[in-house]
């Protein structure tokens, strides 16, 4: 019995060791895990999101006030933000009398480019002139049509007048003349019918006198 008991107490020590060797081992194990996350994290944070500052490993310089140099070292070329194409909508060719050089500070109003314009003004000459012959025939036009319209508004007014009074002696000759007339020439024909009508007895008469004179029986 009391070698049992012996026994029964030594282990207890033993058991009580490989209980916290196992506690010890397994926190351990959650330490390193949590270790290994925490340091995953941060790699993350600095690398992915950008955590890390980019300037940390260069040279740094206190900021000081003084002159400021600009240089640039690089070749490049420079564009316009805005920019405005100028075209020559001329027709035909023309020449350039004067240019401001390039990268010259402008205004509004300022001249940039002067052309040739003698052959313009040429033109614009002879565009006047043409001008002022269609002008001038136009003049011309407008007196002859004033006075064509004036000549025709008179032939209208003599050609009324004319018609007015041929209406009056339309109206006179079929009112008054023309039953004058036509009495007068009524009764000149009664009358010759009259002097026929007497001719022709005179003629009845002389036959039959003509004819006594010759059978003997009425004396000569």
């Amino acid at each position: 019995m009391a070698d049992n008991n012996g026994k029964s107490n030594q282990d207890k020590p033993r058991t009580r060791r490989k209980g916290m060797m196992r506690l010890i081992g397994s926190k351990g194990l959650w330490i390193a895990l949590i270790c290994t996350v925490i340091v995953i994290v941060a790699v993350w944070f600095k690398v992915v999101r950008g955590g890390e500052d980019p300037t940390s490993g260069l040279a740094t310089f206190a900021a000081k006030r003084g002159p400021l140099t600009i240089s640039v070292l690089e070749s490049g070329t420079i564009k316009a933000r805005e920019k405005i194409i100028i075209k020559n909508e001329i027709e035909g060719r023309t020449s350039i009398v004067s240019l401001i050089p390039e990268g010259t500070h402008v205004k509004k109003g300022d001249l940039l480019i002067e052309l040739d314009a003698s052959v313009l003004e040429d033109s614009k000459i002879d565009q006047e002139i043409a001008v002022h012959k269609a002008y001038a025939a136009f003049i011309d036009a407008n007196e002859n049509l004033a006075v064509v319209q004036n000549q025709a508004i008179s032939d209208v007014n003599v050609a009324q007048l004319t018609l007015e009074f041929a209406r009056q002696d339309l109206d006179h000759y079929i009112k008054g003349q023309y039953p004058n007339e036509e009495t007068a020439a009524d009764n000149d024909i009664t009358l010759r019918k009259e002097e026929l009508k007497r001719a022709e007895e005179t003629l009845t008469w002389s036959e039959k006198l003509y004819e006594k004179r010759q059978t003997g029986s009425y004396p000569e």
